[in-house]
């Protein structure tokens, strides 16, 4: 991505979730450089949020192995946390919600396209060719799915390290805290003598979270 970012003429876009990146032209990617790469959702949680609810299946987080599975939905759910998707007619919501905040030529479009047989895909199509709407509608759209996240972690006691991809300094300042709060559970003279693998000490922390 650094490598990406440092050639002319090209302009890196993040996605709403993950670590990955699309490089296009400068001129179509600069309204868009400004999404930032420091703090997203984690991809998998992104999809099993926003992919529309399916039949017969759900969606499961796996704290021990912090995973996503999806399952039949007549399987004993266990130790696993539903994940509720977010419906169809909410996500059209959210779209009807945005028109009203753009100027009044691209309203009329958009409200056609959310008034046809297939909302989703002509509500795409017009924005995906208007780079400044694209971006608009993007960060739009990450501050709703962001909310309920938030929201379903926050019930299930989920880390916010769990499901969002923290920048690398964050990360960091976390770990450190890890080993802090670890040693100071020592008597200074048991410090100076005991040898323990860092890595240890941050995998048992993050342990002990999921089972809480």
């Amino acid at each position: 991505m650094d490598f990406a970012s440092s050639c002319q003429g090209i302009t890196v876009q993040p996605k709403a979730y993950g670590l990955d990146f699309t490089a296009v032209p400068g001129r179509q990617g600069s309204q868009q450089a400004s999404l930032s790469f420091r703090e997203r959702i984690r991809e998998d949680f992104w999809k099993a949020f926003t992919i529309f609810p399916r039949i017969g299946a759900r969606r499961v987080y796996d704290r021990l192995r912090d995973s996503i599975f999806y399952e039949d939905e007549t399987k004993p759910l266990g130790t696993n946390v539903l994940i509720t998707p977010i419906s169809k007619e909410q996500q059209l919501t959210w779209r009807k919600e945005f028109v009203p905040t753009l100027q009044s030529d691209i309203q009329s479009q958009l409200l056609a396209a959310l008034d046809s047989r297939d909302p989703f895909k002509q509500f795409n199509s017009i924005v995906s060719l208007n780079t400044p709407l694209f971006k608009t509608w993007h960060d739009f759209k990450v501050a709703k799915v962001r909310t309920i996240v938030q929201a379903w972690a926050d019930l299930n006691r989920v880390p916010q390290e769990r499901w969002m991809v923290l920048p690398e300094d964050q990360k960091v300042a976390q770990d450190r805290k890890v080993l802090y709060r670890f040693l100071d559970g020592f008597a200074l003279e048991k410090l100076l003598e005991i040898k323990i693998p860092i890595r240890w000490v941050l995998e048992r922390d993050a342990n002990k979270d999921s089972k809480e």
